[in-house]
C-alpha cells in the first residue's frame, strides 16, 4: 500500500475521483430534493435517477474509446469541466430542463472517473494496482456512507440550487486538479495479448476473453445486488415492522460493513482476485437471503454489516481481475466499462426490485437476488476455469515442437 501512496500520480489521481464523486453526490441529492420539492412525484425523482444511469452508461464505453487519442489528463479535465458547466446552468434551468441536463451531467461524471481509473495502470504495476484500487475503492465506500447525509443537511439549509452552484464550483476545482494527471495517451500503449480485434464499444469480439466474462458476470452480479435500494425503506416498515431509525441502523451498517470490507481487501488482495471476487459474491448472496428471512431488526443488521463487508471486497477484486486481464493498450476502455456496469447495472436493478416488491412483498428483491447472484457466481467460476483450461492447452500447443 505504501508503493501507491508514495506515488505522485496516483494521489493525484485519487483526489481527482474523489473530487468527482462528492461532486456527483451532491448534485444528485440535491436535485432529488429539488425535483421532489415542485412535484411531489416518485416518478418524476424515478425517472431522473434513470437519467442518471441507464442512459449515459450505454454511452460511456463509446465515448472513453474515442477519448483514447487524448491524454488523460486532457479528458478528465474536460469531462469535469463540463460536469461543472453543466451542474451551473442546472441551478438556473426551470424544472423541464434538468432531465436532459442530468444525462448530460453525469455521462461527463462517468467518463472523468472513467479517465481517472484507466491511468492507474500506467503509474502502479502489480500489489500496488491493487492497492491503489482497494484506496480508491475505500473512499468511495466511505464517501457513500457519509456524502448523501452531508448534502442533504446542507441541501435544506441552504437550498438545492445553491448546493448545485457549489457543486459547479467543485466540479471547476477538480478539472484544475485533473489537470495535474499523467499525459500519457492510452492509443500509445501497447496492446499485448490482445484477444481480438475490438467493437466500437472496446469490447473484443471474442466471446471467450476473460475480461469480457468478468464484465458480463459482474453486471448481473450487480443489477441483482441493486434491487434493495427502492425498497429497503418499505422493507424496515412493512417486513420488519420497525420505524426510521431502524432504517437508518441498516444503512449505515451496510455502510461500515463497506468500509471493513475495502481495508480487509488490502490484507488479502495477493489472493486471485477473480476468485475472491466470485467468493465474496456467494458470501454477499448468503447476506441478501438472510436480509430476505430476517424477523427481527438485530438479524437484519447483521445480514446489512455481512452484505456490506463482502459487496467492498468483491467489487474491489472485481475491479482488479479485469484490470490485470487486459493490456496496457485497453485499460481505458476496460475502466469505462466498469464505470459503466456500476451505473446501469445498479439502474437496472433499482427498476427490478422495485416492480418485484409491488407484485409481491419487499422481501422478495432480496430472496430473489440473493439465489439469482448465487448461481450467477457458480455459473462465472465454471467459465472462468473452463477458460483458463483452454489457455493452459493454447498454450501448451504453442510450446509443443
Amino acid at each position: 500500500m505504501r508503493a501507491a501512496i508514495e506515488t505522485r500520480a496516483f494521489r493525484r489521481a485519487l483526489v481527482a475521483y474523489i473530487g468527482d464523486q462528492i461532486v456527483d453526490w451532491a448534485a444528485m441529492v440535491a436535485l432529488m430534493l429539488l425535483v421532489y420539492r415542485e412535484t411531489g412525484s416518485a416518478l418524476a425523482t424515478a425517472l431522473l435517477l434513470v437519467c442518471k444511469t441507464l442512459a449515459p452508461a450505454a454511452l460511456v464505453p463509446i465515448l472513453a474509446r474515442r477519448s483514447e487519442q487524448f491524454p488523460v489528463r486532457v479528458t478528465a479535465a474536460a469531462a469535469l469541466t463540463a460536469c461543472g458547466l453543466t451542474l451551473a446552468v442546472m441551478a438556473a434551468s426551470p424544472l423541464a430542463a434538468l432531465w436532459p441536463l442530468v444525462f448530460v451531467f453525469e455521462l461527463a461524471a462517468l467518463l472523468a472517473r472513467s479517465a481517472i481509473r484507466g491511468s492507474l495502470p500506467l503509474c502502479l504495476h502489480g500489489d500496488a494496482l491493487r492497492a491503489g484500487n482497494a484506496l480508491i475503492n475505500a473512499a468511495s465506500a466511505l464517501l457513500a456512507a457519509i456524502a448523501p447525509a452531508l448534502a442533504a443537511v446542507a441541501t435544506v439549509a441552504v437550498g438545492p440550487r445553491a448546493i448545485l452552484l457549489a457543486g459547479a464550483t467543485a466540479a471547476l476545482l477538480s478539472a484544475a486538479a485533473a489537470t495535474a494527471l499523467t499525459s500519457a495517451r492510452p492509443c500509445d500503449l501497447p496492446d499485448e495479448d490482445d484477444p481480438g480485434p475490438a467493437s466500437g464499444t472496446g469490447l473484443p469480439d471474442v466471446a471467450t476473453s476473460t475480461w469480457v466474462t468478468l464484465v458480463a458476470g459482474t453486471a448481473l452480479l450487480i443489477t441483482l445486488f441493486s434491487m434493495d435500494e427502492p425498497v429497503l425503506v418499505a422493507y424496515v416498515h412493512e417486513s420488519l415492522g420497525a420505524g426510521e431509525s431502524t432504517y437508518g441502523l441498516v444503512v449505515s451498517a451496510w455502510g461500515l460493513g463497506m468500509l471493513a470490507g475495502s481495508a480487509a481487501y488490502l490484507r488479502i488482495r495477493h489472493l486471485d482476485p477473480s476468485r475472491l471476487a466470485i467468493g465474496f459474491a456467494l458470501v454477499l448472496s448468503a447476506g441478501y437471503m438472510g436480509l430476505g428471512i430476517a424477523s427481527t431488526a438485530a438479524l437484519a443488521i447483521t445480514a446489512a454489516i455481512v452484505c456490506g463487508i463482502a459487496n467492498g471486497v468483491m467489487f474491489t477484486a472485481f475491479v482488479n481481475a479485469v484490470q490485470e486481464a487486459v493490456p496496457a493498450g485497453r485499460q481505458a476502455r476496460a475502466a469505462s466499462w466498469i464505470e459503466a456496469i456500476g451505473a446501469g447495472g445498479a439502474g437496472v436493478g433499482f427498476l427490478l426490485g422495485g416492480a418485484l416488491a409491488a407484485l409481491t412483498d419487499p422481501r422478495a428483491p432480496f430472496l430473489v437476488g440473493g439465489v439469482a447472484g448465487a448461481t450467477v457466481a457458480v455459473v462465472l467460476l465454471g467459465s472462468l476455469a473452463r477458460q483458463d483450461n483452454a489457455a493452459t492447452t493454447r498454450r501448451r500447443a504453442r510450446a509443443a515442437p
